[in-house]
């Protein structure tokens, strides 16, 4: 969830309503909101040359954006069995809607309350700070993920909601330093909300670290799930080939046969 390494400063506004918030498919704006959990995916157009770019590196970049599709699609095959759940999937570039759609061709059809909006402009932190104003804003506490753990599994997702009941935030810690989900509640307000997500210095090892001192210095408290390793590059694909090999091969199959592929070449 992390993927610039300079430092973007932010200009804070008090009026929420006026950040980018990306292009709704459809109206937002529920007089009415019903609280409920809402889960936002930050998801990118499945394009050679834009998508696992370090892994590619190693393996090349039609294979990178091949295994990128089987991750998402696993990963979307998860979400499809939770309950309860307003799913937000938040795409880039902004254009990228009906090839970002084409990941479900061997998943199922796409449920059609799920909402899908192109992500805002600006760095990670501002568009992860739209993505959160926009989902608290429809009623009941918000978690983010991205694409970079096809076996999250749902009971992750379940815990970080249930953990949102009595804090602030939630976070799942990644092994590089950054973090693979975060959740927030309606207790943390705009002005700690935005200082959470400007002046980060994205796509470093303190990426975490900085966060949760970004809540303390707000006087908020947070809980953190078990570290993962997000699949960045060529030794995280093999760990995770590893992983799978042990796992019940019901599992998260196309992240096993496209790591097989990749592998086994």
């Amino acid at each position: 969830m992390h993927r610039s390494g300079e430092f973007v400063k932010c200009h804070l506004s008090p009026h929420p309503a006026t950040l980018p918030l990306g292009l709704a498919r459809k109206p937002m704006n529920d007089p009415n909101p019903v609280p409920i959990n809402n889960l936002g995916v930050f998801l990118k157009s499945p394009e050679a040359g834009s998508v696992k770019t370090r892994l590619g590196a190693s393996i090349g970049m039609q294979a990178a954006a091949h295994v990128y599709r089987s991750f998402c699609a696993d990963l979307f095959e998860t979400l499809l069995a939770l309950d309860e759940i307003r799913v937000w999937v938040f795409f880039e570039p902004s254009d990228a809607e009906e090839s970002c759609h084409e990941i479900f061709e061997d998943v199922g059809s796409i449920p059609e309350d799920w909402r899908w909006i192109a992500q805002s402009d600006g760095d990670l932190g501002a568009r992860m700070l739209a993505a959160f104003t926009r989902m608290l804003a429809s009623g009941g506490p918000a978690v983010l993920i991205g694409t970079d753990l096809p076996t999250l599994p749902k009971e992750r997702l379940d815990a970080a909601f249930v953990a949102l009941k009595s804090t602030p935030a939630v976070f799942g810690p990644a092994l590089d330093g950054g973090y693979y989900l975060l959740g927030l509640s309606a207790a943390v307000p705009m002005v700690a909300r935005s200082r959470l997500f400007c002046e980060i210095a994205w796509s470093t090892s303190e990426v975490l670290s900085a966060s949760l001192t970004r809540l303390r210095e707000s006087g908020l408290d947070f809980q953190l799930l078990p570290r993962e390793r997000d699949i960045d590059t060529l030794e995280d694909l093999i760990a995770l080939a590893e992983r799978l090999s042990e796992a019940d091969s019901a599992l998260w199959q196309r992240s096993r046969r496209a790591c097989a592929e990749v592998l086994d070449r």
